[in-house]
């Protein structure tokens, strides 16, 4: 299920003045009204926020992710304990969570719009208690999560790599609140308690996990609690934060840089146990941390001298007599906007994320566009259609927006008038005087510091009622990975259609059959949506049917007539999409027919 939520939280100047200090965090978000749960959270390549949150209540396990405008939500009707969410280096985020039912770790990851089927990481003598788990991926594309089990050996590290492939490795100790990060070099890390008196740092640089590194031995008196947290920056410097429970309670921060170990202590004053650290793009260490009390704040660290900022507006709830703070819910991201996700005690237990940008750090990035439409679509060649879309700075720099334009087919960028005086626009515009075929639309915005956005896009077919019509029968070969739910599936397949627009009309009328046997997928469409021909001969055509006479999907023919290259060959391609069960089904791109024809007729 799919769902949308968004509500915005606005911080007065009054509120922050009354504490003296300047705040780095200045929008909260609402990501989710379930309550109390475990989070986690991960920023994708695009500079936006996801959210993994189970709601134990509800037993729903969301998934919720930002589209630019607000939070779109998958669920997943099932009771998780704990969880772990990552996105890859190419933007597929991946989830771990121990399901109670079975009591399994589980392992799911995202490809386009369908979740994948669920692997299995580990099972049998978890004794129904996975604690702690945090994931990462590696530069090579690997998988690893870090994760506590009530069975011994306790402590425990997975490593999924490119080829699917799962290995379980034992860690040393057994510590209820490990730490876990894996650096640009690939090495995971492990930031573990051997007891109150010891701070590990086991590194996998072998099997079984070695490489142990007592990181507070040049810290004598003090003893350690579970409260830490470790982060490894771009130049693979090692930065922990640590509380100390005696023989004052304190928090420390550490930095191992060459191999050397430095520490100092942070703040004194009224420090409680939970600690989370995140580096920013320039090197600078950032701590969110509980006070004794429950309030918030926010160290960092300029040149020598760290800053100690309270968060007034983050007030995290408590349930079970902890704080409900995401294990992994502070990050940052290669702009140096700072994350923080937690369920907030002042909004019924609403899961929040408040975000800022950091100290030291320029704003790089630009505002993100969404929701770009084209009304109405398909368009009637010689008519005009509104252009519409969203531009947004405000998970960004939140800075104004200062314009935005966009461009067809890639061609030169056209300015959007409007009136820009905000970090989040909505703008419109009118296009006209487009040729029939199908248009790529792409609309970007910059903000009021000269950043650019990354363009959001749009397709436009533009059809001409009163021309050509296409028909085509045959035989393809669908390979392997065209039938997106079971990739290895690959064999003959045939199809048969019509679409042509009749006088007065302006949708078209026809028809598509296509059978994959070895799929088990038997198509037909029930409507047409628009036919646009092109003057390769080529004709696309969109519309509507059911797989198997029950799954409602979208569909998409690619055809050519003799003019698919090299070789001018017939060709037949074929997208199965936003299927009502199990989303898209199907992706044949355009190939050559291995019989039949494919014929475009002119009227």
């Amino acid at each position: 299920m799919k769902c949308s939520h968004l509500a915005y939280l606005l911080a007065s100047a009054i509120l922050y003045s009354a504490v003296g200090v300047a705040q780095t965090f200045t929008s909260y978000v609402e990501v989710d009204p379930l309550g109390v749960g475990q989070v986690s959270l991960a920023i994708d390549q695009l500079g936006k926020p996801q959210v993994l949150a189970g709601h134990s209540g509800l037993q729903t396990l969301r998934y919720s992710y930002f589209n630019g405008t607000n939070f779109m939500a998958d669920d997943f009707p099932e009771l998780a304990g704990k969880l772990a969410l990552a996105i890859s280096a190419s933007n597929v985020p991946a989830m771990s969570t121990h399901r109670q039912s079975t009591d399994t770790l589980d392992f799911r990851q995202k490809q386009g719009n369908l979740w994948a089927a669920t692997e299995t990481t580990d099972q049998g003598g978890l004794s129904f208690g996975v604690d702690d788990i945090i994931s990462r991926f590696a530069s090579d594309g690997s998988y690893y999560v870090s994760y506590f089990t009530n069975s011994p050996p306790n402590n425990r590290l997975a490593r999924r790599d490119v080829t699917g492939n799962w290995s379980v490795k034992p860690a040393p100790g057994s510590d209820l609140q490990a730490a876990f990060d894996v650096g640009t070099d690939g090495v995971p890390r492990i930031l573990i308690s051997s007891n109150i008196f010891q701070i590990l740092l086991v590194e996998d640089v072998g099997a079984p996990l070695s490489g142990q590194d007592i990181i507070n031995g040049s810290l004598p008196g003090m003893t350690f609690d579970y409260g830490k947290d470790i982060a490894i920056d771009s130049t693979g410097r090692i930065h922990v934060s640590l509380f100390a429970a005696g023989p004052t309670p304190s928090l420390v921060y550490g930095v191992r840089t060459a191999g050397v170990w430095s520490f100092e202590v942070v703040d004194t004053n009224s420090v409680g146990q939970v600690n989370h650290i995140a580096v920013g793009p320039d090197g600078t260490p950032y701590i969110m941390y509980m006070q004794a009390n429950g309030a918030m704040k926010l160290a960092y660290k300029i040149g020598s001298a760290w800053t100690l900022e309270p968060e007034p507006l983050i007030n995290i709830a408590f349930n079970g007599g902890g704080p409900q703070a995401g294990l992994d819910g502070f990050r940052i991201d290669q702009s140096g906007k700072l994350y923080y996700v937690y369920f907030d005690a002042r909004n019924n237990s609403k899961l929040m994320l408040a975000s800022g940008q950091g100290v030291g750090v320029i704003d790089k990035t630009g505002p993100i566009t969404s929701n770009v439409i084209a009304n109405p679509s398909p368009l009637e060649i010689g008519k005009s259609a509104t252009l519409s879309a969203n531009v947004s700075d405000v998970l960004r720099g939140n800075h104004q927006v200062a314009s935005a334009e966009y461009s067809v087919d890639s061609g030169a960028y056209i300015s959007i008038s409007g009136l820009f005086n905000s970090a989040n626009v909505n703008v419109t515009t009118v296009l006209q005087s487009l040729g029939s075929g199908v248009h790529t639309i792409c609309v970007r915005g910059t903000d009021e510091i000269g950043n650019v956005g990354i363009p959001a896009c749009t397709l436009l077919p533009v059809y001409d009622p009163n021309g050509a019509f296409t028909t085509g029968a045959g035989k393809v070969q669908s390979p392997p990975g065209a039938l997106l739910l079971a990739a290895s599936v690959a064999g003959p397949a045939t199809f048969g259609f019509v679409s042509k627009y009749q006088p007065g009309k302006n949708t078209p009328d026809g028809n598509l059959e296509f059978q994959f046997q070895a799929g088990s997928i038997n198509f037909k469409s029930t409507s047409m949506d628009w036919l646009v021909v092109t003057g390769e001969p080529r004709s696309i055509f969109r519309g509507t049917g059911t797989i198997n006479g029950n799954n409602v999907c979208k569909f998409e023919v690619d055809a050519w007539d003799s003019s698919f290259q090299p070789g001018n060959l017939d060709a037949f391609g074929l997208k199965i999409t936003a299927c009502q069960a199990g989303g898209d089904s199907y992706n044949l791109p355009a190939t050559p027919i291995t019989n039949g024809s494919i014929v475009i007729h002119k009227n």
